[in-house]
């Protein structure tokens, strides 16, 4: 089944062995930023942030630089071997759900059916085609091991298998923060089939260490950001919203864009909040219905979703609330539900049949865009205009080939403050290269007006500085 699993997974991905590195990918590979080169940098894996060099301390994710490294090492900087590694792991994540569905009694063609429709789904295409998601992917091959092994033990009794879970759930925290939903997914599998806290214990402890350990690196938990550029009541209304999005998109994957602007809710009153909010409470009902009962796995399949989804809801704030790479990892609860589904009703299974060849379509068209950085962006700006992150990298290309004053559009707004919607922008950055820009064209008032600008947000940047200076030098020789 394995074999089967990478051929369609492979036939369907196959034109992404020949796509570029594109967006993050040009800094965190071509640029070596996630690229362990000696020995010495092997010690900050463990205890430095990632990308700290770029002022993103934000994240610690070890196993996210130690992936790149194996591919650098392996395939230098040749873009087919990256690729390579992203379609590998999809197809390794697709049989461990394969596996674990049958484990949880789903007949065999069901486990597959479901299975394949997660492989070519097009929610998934940027988590699988772009490189810089290769800590989803990561992650959720690690989960999906931990979960599996501790089927294993449940099945066996024997402690090796539970060893390797709880080894896969270090493995997955040290490849991506939402990885610490796995706890409660577990703490309350265990508690619902074995009623041992003895079991919990140790995943409780590990969760612990790590958010501890993380704390210590970083010096917070989420991020320093505010809730969602918001208030907390702003926050949970949107992350409703969000909740019921993601599940739309799932089954109906319409305006996919690697960057949107996520709207703000304000008012429980608004319709959208309000269908959420009443969604929202179904599943939850429907959860603590079916814990105790015979269909345990709509609860595990639901309990998933939430407990993966709750990471990226900036209920715990973090640089970003929308992306739709960030449900790679709660979608395999939404797999996990229809597996369920299309197993005990064939008419619905038949409906399904259909549904695949329109996903391999949408999949297909979908992945084009992630070839070209301008394809991929203008795309994101059709999508959702006030995609200020979108814009920024927009910025970027038409600096980079010297077509200044699409790259000054761009990145003016990008700088905009736009209220009513959730979209990140690091702005140092973008005053950073406006004040290059215009000292290239020779404009230094302006330039140092950016440099100053940029300077105010992050005083101890070392590019605006360095650039400030080779201002005052050219001032000087004028």
């Amino acid at each position: 089944m394995l074999v089967l699993i990478m051929v369609v997974i492979f036939c369907v991905y196959a034109k992404v062995l020949n796509f570029g590195f594109v967006w993050l990918d040009h800094f965190q590979i071509e640029g070596e930023e996630c690229i362990i080169k000696n020995f010495l940098q092997v010690k900050s894996l463990f205890f430095n942030p990632l990308l700290s060099s770029r002022g993103k301390g934000n994240y610690y994710r070890p196993l996210f630089k130690v992936s790149y490294t194996c591919d650098y090492l392996l395939y230098g900087l040749n873009p087919r071997g990256f690729h390579f590694t992203n379609l590998i792991l999809h197809t390794l994540n697709v049989f461990l759900l394969y596996i674990i569905l049958i484990y949880l009694g789903i007949d065999r063609v069901s486990s597959l059916l479901s299975s394949i429709l997660y492989a070519v789904l097009p929610l998934n295409v940027s988590t699988v085609v772009w490189l810089g998601a290769r800590a989803d992917l990561l992650c959720a091959f690690f989960v999906l091991f931990s979960f599996l092994m501790f089927l294993k033990f449940e099945e066996r009794n024997k402690n090796f298998w539970y060893w390797l879970s709880l080894l896969g759930y270090i493995l997955a925290v040290m490849s991506k923060e939402i990885t610490i939903g796995f706890l409660f997914v577990i703490a309350v599998w265990i508690y619902v089939r074995r009623k041992s806290f003895k079991l919990i214990l140790p995943y409780l402890l590990i969760s612990g260490g790590y958010l501890l350990w993380r704390f210590l690196v970083l010096g917070k938990i989420g991020t320093r950001r505010q809730l969602l550029w918001g208030t907390p009541y702003s926050t949970i209304l949107s992350s409703l919203v969000g909740f019921l999005k993601y599940i739309f998109k799932f089954f109906f994957p319409y305006n996919l864009s690697v960057s949107d602007a996520f709207p703000k809710y304000n008012s429980i009153f608004h319709p959208l909040v309000c269908v959420s909010l009443t969604f929202t409470v179904l599943v939850v009902i429907f959860f603590l219905k079916y814990l105790f009962s015979k269909r345990q796995i709509l609860a595990l399949a639901i309990g998933w979703i939430f407990c993966f989804f709750v990471p990226i809801s900036n209920i715990v704030p973090a640089l970003h609330f929308w992306a739709e790479r960030f449900f790679y990892l709660p979608g395999i609860g939404m797999a996990m539900f229809v597996a369920y589904i299309i197993d005990s009703n064939v008419r619905v299974r038949r409906m399904f049949y259909f549904l695949l060849p329109m996903y391999l379509i949408i999949n297909l068209n979908y992945q084009k865009y992630f070839n070209n950085d301008f394809l991929l962006f203008q795309r994101a700006i059709r999508i959702s205009k006030f995609s200020r992150e979108a814009h920024t990298m927009l910025g970027y290309l038409y600096m980079q080939k010297g077509n200044y004053p699409r790259a000054v559009y761009h990145y003016t707004f990008a700088l905009q403050d736009i209220p009513w919607y959730y979209t990140y922008v690091y702005k140092p950055a973008i005053f950073n290269n406006l004040g290059v820009i215009f000292m290239r064209l020779g404009d230094y008032s302006r330039a140092r007006f950016y440099f100053q600008e940029g300077l105010k947000i992050s005083p101890d940047n070392k590019y605006l500085l360095a650039n400030l200076e080779i201002l005052a030098n050219l001032e000087k020789e004028k």
